[in-house]
């Protein structure tokens, strides 16, 4: 009987042995890039949510009948909104803008409420401000001359 010379056995040994670390290679290079790329999202939200917290309403008043909402930006990042709303006397939302606009960095941006808001200076409105990324704020003010 013929058996496996010693070096036909390590050399399939060898070849195993390169086969499984070549593997276990390209296992843990797929799970890094896939763990990098889902920290990357959720660094990608994270960045796209924080200019929100320095979007302000710095006032509201009365011009010609209509509700003038003044929007500031203190961060360093443009701010998109897509909707703003006042609401109303009877508890509902009035839309004061469907068209997205863009407030940039350390600046101001004044949208205009047309039709029945139903609002007088001195009274406190509720505003809510919808971001392109889905994000809703809700700011009070109180109504100036």
């Amino acid at each position: 009987m013929k058996g496996i010379t010693p070096v036909i056995t390590t050399v399939l040994l060898l070849l195993a042995s390169v086969a499984a670390v070549g593997g276990a290679w390209v296992w843990y290079q797929r799970m890094q890039t896939s763990a990098q790329s889902g920290g990357q999202a959720g660094v990608e939200k994270i960045t796209s949510t924080s200019s929100i917290q320095y979007t302000f309403v710095d006032r509201a008043y009365i011009d010609s009948g209509d509700l003038k909402i003044e929007f500031g930006n203190q961060g360093n990042d443009i701010v998109n909104i897509t909707t703003v709303q006042a609401k109303k006397y009877d508890g509902s939302y009035a839309d004061c803008t469907t068209t997205a606009f863009t407030i940039a960095s350390n600046s101001l941006h004044t949208t205009t409420c047309s039709g029945a808001v139903g609002t007088a200076v001195g009274n406190v409105i509720s505003i809510k401000t919808y971001f392109n990324n889905g994000a809703i704020k809700e700011f009070s003010a109180t109504v100036e001359s």
